[in-house]
């Protein structure tokens, strides 16, 4: 089978944040990849509302080492929502470049629908913290809700925005997506 055909919807870099940066100097990234996006069930998106950190987020996380992209993308979704998916869209990538915490990160962009019955979410010690809540949001209402986010934290931003590009990104294909 052939590999999707990926292509950049946007970079992010703390200017786009309204974040000034105060030096010229380029810092040592570290590279981090992950695979996130649009769980749909019944015309509905998974969000993980971020209750203590003030925004939502789209499932997804880091990749584990020699992990493949897609299998990484199933993993985050069963970890994070108890959903099994199947993955109906691919391809686009957001690019990050996070100065202050020295991450480049370059996120793999997926659309699935969730199947099967849910299990219980398996958050990590730091998602339990963060109160990350799994809420199903319609397609119609999921810019609005994703505008109320106001993230004080440097990368809490970064996702934010980053998740806000990917609904953008998708909305003209919302009509489609519903009927999933």
């Amino acid at each position: 089978m052939n590999a999707p055909k990926r292509f950049i919807i946007c970079e992010i870099a703390e200017e786009d944040l309204g974040i000034k940066n105060d030096t010229s100097e380029e810092p040592k990234y570290n590279l981090r990849r992950a695979a996130r996006g649009l769980l749909v069930k019944d015309g509905k998106i998974a969000l993980l509302n971020v209750t203590n950190r003030n925004y939502r987020k789209l499932p997804g996380g880091g990749l584990e080492k020699n992990e493949k992209i897609k299998n990484g993308f199933k993993r985050e979704v069963k970890e994070e929502t108890g959903w099994e998916c199947q993955i109906i869209d691919q391809g686009p990538v957001i690019i990050e470049y996070r100065k202050k915490s020295k991450i480049l990160q370059i996120s793999y962009i997926f659309v699935a629908q969730a199947v099967g019955q849910p299990s219980a979410q398996q958050l990590e010690d730091d998602e339990k913290e963060e109160g990350h809540e799994l809420e199903w949001v319609s397609l119609d209402n999921v810019s609005e809700t994703m505008s109320t986010g106001k993230p004080k934290e440097y990368d809490d931003k970064f996702i934010h925005l980053r998740d806000t590009k990917i609904i953008d990104f998708y909305k003209d294909k919302f009509t489609r997506l519903a009927r999933l």
